[in-house]
């Protein structure tokens, strides 16, 4: 999974706007949805961006995975972010 190409963020401590330059509309993140956007962008994978969220938040592996999965399917659903599927030979 990646950020989508013409995704701008401004990212903060108390959060992330982002702005889908391609589609003219900006999205709000509060603290943790910025920590998983920062991860995604460092190209970390989701199981990566689960362990480290659960490290940084000191909570149980399946809150965390739960949340941030369904996080990143609204990501996906805005065209924000690109799962990025292998090519047939």
């Amino acid at each position: 999974m990646r950020v989508a190409n013409g995704v701008r963020a401004l990212v903060s401590s108390e959060g992330a706007v982002l702005r889908d330059m391609r589609r003219d509309s900006t999205f709000s993140l509060n603290p943790l949805g910025a920590s998983v956007w920062k991860l995604l962008q460092q190209g970390r994978s989701v199981d990566q961006i689960i362990d480290q969220i659960c490290v940084d938040y000191k909570a149980p592996r399946e809150t965390i995975e739960q949340d941030v999965r369904a996080f990143l399917e609204t990501l996906e659903s805005h065209k924000l972010v690109i799962t990025e599927r292998p090519t047939a030979v």
